[in-house]
């Protein structure tokens, strides 16, 4: 034993709690209580250890007195721990540390379901316990990786982990991101389930399945939703017209034309009669009646009347809401934190959401306070704490107090990211800090808009007509020779030059050559979503992937991307789909088509608009 006063070490007497350092007299516990209640679990516990050395984890009857005493302050704490040593926990655990950990991991499993079985605790419980006790006594533990990426070849896609191994080879024609240790899949048409360790669940006939969310996976099957859990078990069967995910254990749905919430176990916990519901969040649900926002609880009582005509999100207690033709915030007790006096309102950004009165602008915090009058010809939303406005024709920056940091002398400025701000005088651009510094020489021109300069740490300028990419130090990397470029995404820019467009990355290599007329892509979904990007070429289409190899030869008049496996084709004015083998699952012979979605595809026929199954079924109006 070692006392934290005098660092003397004696051997402690035995069947005794309370005892003091026989050197200087100090009582043990007294020194260890002193802190008690502002240090963490773990910290108490490594002190005891310190103190009464690891073999009073042997000693089950004075270590739960000691722990009593320790955690007098928190009963919680207090019995939770206690339970463990009941459960002999602690004693186990040091037992295992003095032997080969390999399969430490699955040791510890053991050792938490047995707390959760025996002990009757749940299992976040059990694991906060594991967690404590592996802390104090010290174990590397070597975390599972649940970091994925998925991987796209030759059109087909599978999944790596960060330590660069494949966990499936590049068979799936499209695949959702892991989530809760569980990725979707779609092959040949087919949906199913994998988990982080490659294994195919299972491979079912589903149309579509969406991300795992609350434990469960909404799929789609004959144009009705159901659910299923994480062995493939179809829990809810597919009847519902429409779903979102499960939140807070419930999920709301949509039957005969009308929204309700069930529970994991399908029962009907609010009935059927909204217009619309959204998922719960923090409680709360907002629900759409007879055309009239309000928003609900858990247990379907109605905490604000259906009477909003608008309403945004909720950001840090509050939501915009629209009455009248004007807009104000109230709270989640309806209490109004600003009166309804506004013409226009946008969404909190870090805190601070843009409201305008009479084509001036200003900022609400969300304390529902008006930090910044309505005095502005226009602004920007708040970005790195700052904010961009304009006042007769020029612009500055203010701070989340309504001071003018950087006066306002600009002809445009656009928000800072990464600590820089694009601005413009005079037809040029530079980039400043926040302390209004400017970094790089006035002889560039900047793309404009409110997105960030810089992506992938590279940022497109304009010089004497021609474009090309700096670094946020002012270099130019790439220089400015090209018709056009765009943003780098993952590594790969499309660039044209002399009128046709191919691809280059960072080292200004040409990946693809420009040698195509035109492309299709997304900002918000990527360029070779799927895999793949379309190309156009003497007026056909086609589509290559990231190696530039002709996936789909370029033989269609039109065509959308690939979404989920599936792309819209178009020849002679007829409209199907293909797959990634280019095979037709739907016949050309539709008028017109958008891109497939939720397992549906949407053509257009005698100048209606339809969601289709595989089959042709017609199963949802679109518009």
């Amino acid at each position: 034993m070692k006392c934290t006063n005098c660092q003397g070490e004696w051997t402690p007497p035995a069947n005794q709690s309370l005892t003091k350092c026989p050197f200087c007299q100090a009582d043990i516990l007294q020194m260890l209580n002193a802190q008690a209640e502002v240090l963490s679990t773990e910290v108490i516990l490594q002190n005891m250890l310190q103190v009464y050395g690891i073999e009073i984890l042997q000693d089950e009857r004075r270590l739960k007195a000691i722990i009593a005493d320790l955690f007098a302050h928190d009963k919680k704490t207090k019995k939770r721990l206690i339970t463990s040593i009941n459960e002999q926990m602690p004693q186990k655990l040091a037992a295992i540390q003095t032997k080969d950990t390999t399969d430490l991991p699955t040791q510890l499993q053991a050792i938490q379901h047995r707390l959760m079985d025996e002990a009757d605790l749940q299992k976040e419980v059990a694991e906060e316990i594991v967690h404590i006790w592996i802390s104090v006594l010290g174990f590397q533990i070597e975390k599972p990786d649940d970091s994925f990426e998925i991987v796209w070849k030759r059109g087909y896609c599978g999944f790596r982990n960060s330590s660069g191994r494949m966990i499936s080879p590049n068979v799936y024609d499209s695949a959702t991101a892991f989530s809760e240790g569980i990725a979707t899949f779609n092959l040949n048409g087919n949906w199913g389930i994998i988990n982080i360790g490659g294994v195919e669940i299972s491979t079912f006939n589903y149309d579509f399945i969406r991300p795992f969310s609350d434990g469960l996976a909404a799929v789609f099957l004959k144009g009705k939703w159901g659910f299923i859990n994480k062995k493939g078990k179809e829990v809810i069967p597919c009847i519902f017209d429409n779903l979102l995910q499960y939140s807070e254990g419930l999920v709301a749905v949509k039957s005969n034309g009308k929204w309700g919430f069930i529970n994991k176990e399908g029962l009907i916990v609010i009935p059927y009669k909204y217009d619309y519901a959204e998922q719960f969040i923090d409680g709360l649900s907002f629900v759409l009646l007879n055309q009239k926002w309000g928003f609900i609880n858990t247990h379907g009582i109605e905490l604000i009347q259906c009477k909003y005509d608008k309403k945004l999100s909720f950001s840090g207690g509050l939501v915009a809401v629209k009455l009248n033709g004007k807009w104000g915030f109230i709270n989640e007790h309806g209490t109004e934190f600003s009166s309804l006096k506004y013409d226009s309102v946008e969404e909190f950004t870090e805190g601070m959401a843009i409201v305008q009165i009479n084509k001036k602008w200003g900022f609400v915090s969300n304390t529902g306070e008006e930090i910044v009058p309505c005095k502005y010809d226009n602004v920007s939303k708040f970005s790195e704490s700052f904010a961009a406005v304009e006042l007769n024709g020029k612009w500055g920056f203010i701070n989340k107090i309504g001071i003018e940091t950087i006066s306002l002398k600009y002809d445009r400025c656009w928000n800072y990211y990464d600590g820089l701000a694009p601005v413009k005088l005079a037809g040029k651009c530079s980039l400043i800090n926040v302390e209004g510094v400017e970094i790089i020489p006035w002889k560039y021109t900047f793309p404009g808009g409110d997105k960030p300069l810089f992506k992938e740490n590279l940022g497109t300028v304009r010089l004497n007509g021609k474009w090309g990419f700096i670094d946020n130090k002012g270099v130019e990397v790439i220089k400015c020779k090209y018709n056009s470029v765009h943003d780098f995404i993952d590594d790969l820019a499309l660039v044209k030059m002399n009128n046709k467009w191919g691809f280059i990355n960072k080292q200004d290599f040409e990946v693809i050559p420009c040698k195509y007329d035109s492309y299709k892509f997304n900002d918000f979904i990527g360029l070779f979503y799927d895999g793949l990007i379309a190309i156009s070429s003497n007026g056909k289409w086609g589509f290559i992937d990231k190696e530039g190899n002709e996936i789909i030869p370029l033989k269609y008049d039109d065509v959308t991307q690939f979404y989920d496996g599936y792309a819209a084709i178009c020849f002679e004015n007829k409209w199907g789909y293909i797959d990634k083998r280019g095979i037709e699952v739907i016949p050309l012979k539709y008028e017109n088509a958008d891109a497939f979605q939720d397992g549906l595809f949407y053509v257009k026929q005698n100048n209606e608009w339809w969601g289709i199954d595989r089959n042709e079924n017609c199963i949802l109006k679109w518009w």
